[in-house]
Order: C-alpha cells, then structure tokens, then sequence
C-alpha cells in the first residue's frame, strides 16, 4: 500500500509487547540478530514463489528483489514509549 499509494512518504514500524516481559537481558540476543536480518536479501527462486501468488505487482517484487533493513534504521530501547 504504501509503495503504491504514498510513495514519497515515510513509514515506520513498531513492535510492541502486549505481554509485558522484560527483554532487557536478551538485548545483545536481539541486536545480533537484528544484524543477521540486515544481512538478508530475497533469492530468486523466493520472488518467484511470491510472483505465483498473483498479489504482488511486479515493481513490489523488483523493489523486494533490491530491499535491506538499514541497522541505522532500527533502534532498540529499554522503554515502552
């Protein structure tokens, strides 16, 4: 949706717990492993299982063929503001 419809805007994505538990301790668990997602990239036969679907448009799988989460982008915090 907003690929298509907001092209130019910017987004962002939060994860919020409705159990509260506290990660706190698992935070370096959680940063390295936010590393290795940065670290991945869709593979060809991937995009075109997605494209047999038939509900992404063909420049969404171009756009996935290219996407990586930016680690700059991503914050952790101990807070649950």
């Amino acid at each position: 949706c907003v690929l298509h419809q907001f092209p130019n805007t910017p987004v962002g994505y939060k994860l919020i717990l409705r159990k509260p538990l506290d990660l706190r301790a698992c935070k370096a668990a959680i940063h390295a492993q936010i590393l290795a997602l940065c670290q991945l990239r869709f593979q060809p036969d991937e995009l075109d299982y997605l494209a047999s679907l038939g509900y992404f448009k063909s420049d969404f799988l171009d756009y996935l063929s290219t996407f990586t989460l930016l680690e700059s982008a991503i914050t952790l915090s101990d807070d649950d503001t």
